[in-house]
């Protein structure tokens, strides 16, 4: 039986590295936008 921890990590490998660009550059707008105190949510 596969434990949650190592089910992540199966998908985790799984994941390229244009795909990383692309989540840390939508973690930075998310932190960005955190950060102007707008009550205006990203869509």
């Amino acid at each position: 039986m596969i434990d949650r921890k190592e089910k992540h990590r199966m998908y985790a490998s799984l994941i390229n590295e244009d795909q990383k660009k692309i989540i840390g550059t939508v973690d930075k707008a998310i932190v960005a936008k955190q950060h102007q105190g707008s009550s205006i949510e990203l869509e």
